[in-house]
């Protein structure tokens, strides 16, 4: 039998507060401008594929873009914000991406949606992006409640005369306790199924696109062990796993691939932020 909502939403926040190890939270903070590339995100459900590598020129390209990042210690740990920020700012093509973010610690979807910021923030209208991030398991540990306000949300950023985008999140660690429960799955990559599907019906429902980030990790990990995105706790990103995030956000938003001119942070190698750029151009250019 399905656990209802509100059981279920309140079990979620104690799940969260056991977890969350990370930073206090911060409410809506502003980055500053920068400069990136052209054409907005997809239809409805489709994942922001990756342009042909001639349409980096394309005429008519807007200018700039604003985002609006609604979530919680997925978003702000490492600032990913920021970091889609600078990505734009040193990548040498337009538009720039100035960028916003309401953010609280361990926030699902209900909290933002009856917290006093989220509403107020998207109803503004100032943004052409209102990416949307919900509580790391809620997809799967409270799929109903997921899809109820994660649609307020959406639709919210729509009447505004945004675009909704749906910041699809990673499964925990391989060895993480919360394996052990029968929602997660089992393992890494049930949970990763669970998660991409919950995101994908959303975006289908409510006409958002997804940045595909969970699958991306899904890539680096199968494929590039030796690059750690996990912090200790096996859960919150490290430099290199917040960098990915950011190449999937980049290219979601503009529509262009990520130049090799825009230079990853100082704690992400060279080689590492190649494959990472590597990755993010497959996974968005999947069907």
């Amino acid at each position: 039998m399905p656990i209802p909502i509100r059981t279920s939403l309140v079990a979620l926040a104690l799940l969260s507060a056991a977890a969350c190890t990370d930073p206090p939270a911060r409410g809506a903070t502003q980055a500053s401008s920068a400069s990136a590339a052209s054409s907005t995100t997809g239809s409805g459900g489709s994942r922001g594929a990756a342009p042909d590598a001639g349409s980096d020129q394309e005429a008519g390209a807007p200018e700039g873009l604003r985002a609006l990042f609604i979530g919680n210690s997925y978003t702000y740990v490492n600032d990913l914000p920021g970091h889609v920020n600078e990505m734009a700012a040193t990548a040498r093509l337009p538009p720039t991406i100035d960028v916003a973010s309401v953010t609280a610690g361990g926030a699902t979807f209900a909290d933002q949606w009856n917290g006093a910021e989220a509403q107020p923030a998207i109803a503004k209208g100032d943004d052409t992006h209102v990416v949307l991030q919900a509580q790391s398991v809620e997809p799967v540990f409270a799929p109903e409640g997921f899809h109820q306000y994660g649609s307020l949300l959406a639709n919210a950023a729509t009447a505004a005369g945004a675009k909704p985008v749906l910041y699809e999140t990673w499964a925990r660690k391989a060895g993480d306790p919360v394996y052990i429960e029968a929602w997660s799955g089992g393992s890494p990559d049930a949970m990763q199924d669970g998660l991409s599907a919950a995101y994908e019906k959303l975006a289908n429902d409510t006409g958002a696109s997804v940045a595909p980030v969970g699958e991306a990790w899904r890539i680096a990990w199968t494929q590039h062990p030796e690059i750690e995105l996990y912090q200790p706790d096996g859960s919150h990103p490290t430099p290199s796993g917040t960098y990915l995030a950011a190449c999937v956000f980049y290219i979601v938003l503009t529509g262009h691939s990520l130049a090799a001119a825009s230079a990853p942070p100082p704690d992400v190698s060279p080689a590492d932020a190649s494959t990472l750029r590597e990755i993010a151009t497959e996974v968005t250019s999947a069907k």
